[in-house]
């Protein structure tokens, strides 16, 4: 991947960078970073493909989104096609964020509820950022010290709380999703969910779980495990050696037969057809 900085700004304990990047060829590759690091595709230079991202503790992929923040010393493995892009990033020195965010202990949850936070707010600082800094004036060292005010505080709201539009319209707050999905792929192979289990996990009753699920991820709880199943039995097939009754069984399904009208069900294809396609790539 090439990389090209076009403007830098060093302050004590913060670096802003607007970088633009060319990836030649499909790709999957591992994302480290010293430092706190948030980052943000800015508009009409996002790549043109969906990039993808997950903890190498994990096998489902999701979105890299419009505005992602990297913990110190947490591997990402990203995933992305042929493309190219500008972002925006912005690095703290990991005491002083821990500081300025007002966050004691930063958990491997948050790490994961960051790389897909949404916040309308972050996104508009983030590319008046970027001007400043791409296009600096008199009076833009003041401008930039202020945005990066409001860049911390912001996100140690989140980090408390979960983003104010979460919580007003009855959303899950980042780490309270993250906590969910870890435990759905966790139990997966029971075949059932523990709705209860779920929400008491989340201080929550089961119907506000059910209701704050559904509005946060526009899926049912039954419909994402139906899905995370079948992807995870989409990464089984690729390994020759495991036959495919023995994949039903690991992913919780009562028999092969219902395995394979699940399989179909969702991808038009039964799950020999699909090992048989990636045979032939």
């Amino acid at each position: 991947m090439r990389e090209l900085l076009k403007a830098q700004l060093a302050l004590p304990d913060v670096t802003v960078e607007v970088k633009s990047y060319e990836l030649d060829r499909p790709a999957e590759r591992v994302v480290e970073s010293p430092t706190f690091r948030l980052s943000r595709f800015l508009p009409r230079m996002r790549p043109k493909h969906d990039m993808r991202w997950r903890l190498p503790s994990e096998r489902a992929t999701r979105p890299v989104s419009q505005v992602w923040l990297m913990a110190p010393h947490s591997p990402v493995v990203v995933e992305g096609d042929a493309d190219s892009w500008t972002s925006v990033s912005c690095s703290f020195a990991p005491d002083r964020f821990e500081e300025m965010v007002a966050v004691d202990h930063w958990t491997d949850e948050m790490t994961a509820a960051f790389l897909g936070v949404r916040s309308p707010l972050i996104e508009a600082l983030l590319d008046r950022l970027a001007r400043e800094v791409m296009l600096p004036r008199e009076g833009s060292a003041t401008v930039i010290e202020a945005i990066i005010t409001l860049l911390t505080a912001e996100l140690g709201n989140i980090a408390r709380h979960g983003e104010g539009n979460r919580r007003r319209s009855g959303k899950f707050a980042p780490w309270q999703l993250e906590r969910l999905r870890k435990q759905v792929n966790e139990t997966m192979q029971d075949g059932t969910v523990n709705v209860a289990d779920l929400a008491a996990s989340c201080s929550i009753s089961p119907r506000h779980l059910v209701r704050r699920f559904k509005e946060t991820t526009g899926d049912t709880i039954h419909g994402y495990v139906r899905r995370m199943r079948i992807e995870r039995a989409k990464l089984m097939l690729a390994a020759d050696d495991v036959m495919l009754k023995d994949i039903a069984a690991k992913l919780g399904f009562k028999t092969p037969s219902h395995f394979a009208a699940e399989f179909r069900q969702q991808l038009d294809c039964s799950p020999s057809q699909y090992r048989a396609r990636l045979r032939t790539q």
